[in-house]
């Protein structure tokens, strides 16, 4: 049995209408009569039901994690009769527990309300700044995680999840790169995170309970490659940034996620189609720190210390000439991938119960060339994002 499978059959309570035995469940993690901090978004659906399961086994302390950014969450003081963490929802409730499980070591129970949650498995969490900038935290993994299916009513879901799966594509290509110009080695979670996918695009069914299980394999196996965000994750955040900031409509960053990951397979596919050995360009750092703040958002502040580390030519050069010698084979591996994403773009907009979901109609071409030389700034790790913009690749436009 794999560790997955282990862990699955360990941690995971999964099905219709599973709550109803919740004394069964929550009496292996802690004993009833428990105080319990609750985390959770009350506007989220079926949240007060979740809640309202807890609170007959748990003496419960709410706190909303809706907005709650780096700084309110590093300063929740935690009372000394606290004796474990509930998260509810989503992906952001899930970070915040995770992260609150680590800092007072308590066992954390995650009861889901979307079917998927790339972050199960991995020891990060990802909290963010009042700006919107993302960092990444040492994090536990729950103790329990539960997914009541009757809980998941909205079918939406399961095509967002199905779009955030099938976008780590993205991510296996950051990987190849990475291994190309830094010389390092492709860690064993990455050809079993690719067969995860493949099998999920062939499926013609898709539904909660296949979801969950190809998302827990698939926080499994990013665990294992040490992934901590992509660039169509950082995109889609970076495209509800400038949402905000313009006063639009923001979407579910997990409902544009596939389309980020198509835009930057298209990028990438183009990028590497075209020799970047010729004409390197080290960018202008007062260019990037004006782009920064006035498109996005972020505090001036930070985006100053996100700049302040610009690689120097002969950096730049030498990854090019790196990557010169893999430069054909991660081509034909992204036109590949781009070609999967395109087919899976298809059938994830006919999974959404709006026929008329638009994937052209969040954002237009002036946001897009305006966000998108901005992701690399959004991110930690050295990827191929990051050489596009030191080649001048992407300029923002100011």
């Amino acid at each position: 049995m794999s560790k997955i499978d282990e862990f699955y059959c360990d941690r995971v309570v999964q099905g219709s209408g599973v709550l109803r035995d919740f004394s069964t469940h929550f009496s292996r993690i802690a004993p009833q009569g428990t105080t319990a901090l609750i985390v959770g978004d009350e506007n989220e659906q079926n949240y007060q039901t979740a809640r309202d399961v807890i609170a007959r086994f748990y003496q419960i302390e709410p706190i909303n994690s809706r907005n709650q950014t780096v700084n309110l969450v590093d300063r929740i003081k935690i009372k000394s009769e606290i004796g474990l963490i509930v998260s509810v929802g989503d992906a952001h409730s899930l970070a915040v527990g995770k992260f609150l499980s680590h800092k007072y070591g308590l066992k954390h129970i995650f009861i889901a309300l979307s079917p998927c949650c790339l972050t199960y498995l991995s020891p990060y969490a990802t909290l963010y700044h009042k700006d919107g900038y993302g960092e990444v935290y040492s994090a536990l993994i729950p103790d329990l995680v539960i997914c009541d299916d009757s809980l998941i009513t909205n079918d939406d879901l399961i095509a967002d999840a199905y779009g955030q799966i099938c976008a780590r594509l993205t991510a296996l290509i950051d990987i190849d790169f990475r291994s190309a110009v830094e010389n390092e080695k492709i860690k064993q979670g990455y050809s079993n995170l690719l067969q995860t996918i493949v099998d999920l695009v062939k499926e013609k069914e898709i539904t909660k309970d296949k979801i969950l299980k190809y998302s827990l394999a698939s926080s499994y196996y990013l665990a294992q490659i040490d992934w901590t965000g992509d660039g169509s994750t950082q995109f889609a955040h970076a495209v509800s940034l400038y949402a905000k900031k313009s006063g639009k409509k923001v979407q579910s960053e997990e409902k544009t996620d596939g389309l980020c990951a198509k835009i930057i397979l298209a990028t990438y596919e183009c990028a590497l189609k075209n020799s970047l050995k010729n004409g390197v360009f080290v960018p202008d750092n007062n260019g990037y720190f004006i782009a920064l703040t006035t498109a996005l958002g972020v505090s001036p502040f930070r985006a100053h210390k996100i700049l302040s580390k610009i690689e120097n030519r002969a950096f730049v050069s030498e990854k090019l000439y790196r990557l010169s010698l893999y430069r054909a084979e991660i081509y034909n591996r992204a036109k590949i991938y781009r070609k999967t994403l395109v087919f899976t773009a298809l059938k994830q907009k006919r999974l959404y119960k709006d026929k008329g979901f638009s994937y052209n109609g969040y954002v237009g071409r002036e946001q897009i060339s305006r966000i998108l030389p901005l992701v690399s700034e959004m991110k930690g790790k050295f990827t191929l994002f990051s050489l596009l913009k030191q080649t001048g690749y992407l300029r923002p436009k100011l």
